[in-house]
């Protein structure tokens, strides 16, 4: 019998020494809210970035202006790889969210988002070289669009954030 209580016992210190240690926070439900609580804004910051970017390209007509569409293109450009930039820097700052495979997520990621700036980057020196007195401008416009839609193409990157799901379509960033 004595045996028992303390096989007993010893099984009770050990519920309580784990419950202790648990309320450590070493819990992975608290550690996976403290890096959304210091990423998720910034995500949402720069999804929103790139969705205006968006709806500013969306705003002018392919028939526009020469001038307002080079400028146009160039703003947009310019955010969309400023976003990306933005998730980047964000994810740098955060650390490896502590997911399953956060270590890759979070190279691939950086990785993927940095293709996408380096892209959107090289779309903006595109459309700064345009003459829109030139009749060759309606031809490097549809190369531009050729070229973002390439860019669209890139691996999309993860959207680690719920309430940032709502731009997830939104390709540059």
């Amino acid at each position: 019998m004595n045996k028992k209580l303390a096989a007993a016992l010893s099984g009770g210190a050990v519920l309580v020494m784990m419950a202790t240690l648990s309320g450590c926070g070493d819990d992975a439900e608290d550690k996976a809210k403290e890096w959304s609580k210091s990423y998720c804004p910034k995500e949402k910051a720069a999804v929103e970035k790139a969705t205006k970017a968006e709806k500013l390209i969306s705003s002018v007509a392919a028939d526009g202006k020469p001038e307002e569409l080079k400028k146009v293109d160039i703003q947009a450009f310019q955010m969309y790889g400023d976003a990306a930039r933005d998730r980047i820097k964000a994810l740098k700052e955060a650390g490896v969210p502590p997911v399953d495979n956060g270590e890759r997520d979070h190279k691939e990621m950086i990785k993927n988002l940095d293709a996408k700036a380096k892209a959107y980057d090289e779309l903006k020196k595109q459309a700064e070289a345009l003459d829109p007195a030139s009749k060759e401008f309606p031809k490097a416009l549809d190369k531009i669009g050729a070229d973002l839609g390439k860019a669209d193409k890139l691996p999309a990157p993860k959207i680690f954030c719920p309430s940032s799901n709502a731009g997830a379509t939104t390709s540059p960033s």
